[in-house]
């Protein structure tokens, strides 16, 4: 597999709404801003900000690299400012349709002031018209569930 095409599928501006559920908290949507670009040294820089459906109040944002390996293997390296560091390992494939996975899982670690999570796992859809997302999570309390989606358009390519 061509790490070429992998990028050209990943890197653009993504706009949408997710939402999100856990065993824990009330149900929740918001918008969504994703940024995936190539950086000068050759890793896919992340960025990724949500807002309140209505008023655009924050609500989270995490930013990061993504690293393509030669043996269809990826790396992918995420930390939030609540104190939760990811670095997560999976891998990328081009389905038959042209649209490109990338599914990656980790232990993160936590910051002391941070809430624990046990473990994160993520899972990416690329094509023409932009990225599905899947995310799930299990903390102290609750076993690993489903957490977070979200459908966004591509707006930009970036490269």
């Amino acid at each position: 597999m061509e790490n070429g095409a992998v990028i050209e599928a990943v890197c653009g501006r993504f706009v949408g709404r997710g939402s999100g559920t856990y065993p824990t908290i009330a149900d929740f949507e918001y918008n969504e801003i994703t940024i995936f670009s190539l950086s000068k040294k050759g890793f896919i820089k992340y960025s990724q900000e949500t807002t309140s459906i209505g008023d655009d109040t924050p609500m989270h944002q995490e930013m990061g690299y993504l690293r393509l390996g030669a043996d269809q293997s990826v790396e992918f390296l995420v930390v939030q400012p609540t104190g939760l560091t990811e670095v997560s390992v999976g891998s990328v494939a081009i389905l038959g349709d042209g649209s490109v996975e990338i599914s990656s899982g980790c232990v993160p670690m936590s910051s002391p002031s941070a809430k624990a999570v046990r473990r994160i796992e993520r899972k990416f859809t690329f094509d023409s018209l932009g990225l599905a997302y899947w995310i799930s999570m299990a903390t102290n309390d609750v076993f690993l569930s489903h957490h977070l989606s979200g459908v966004l358009t591509r707006k930009v390519s970036v490269n």
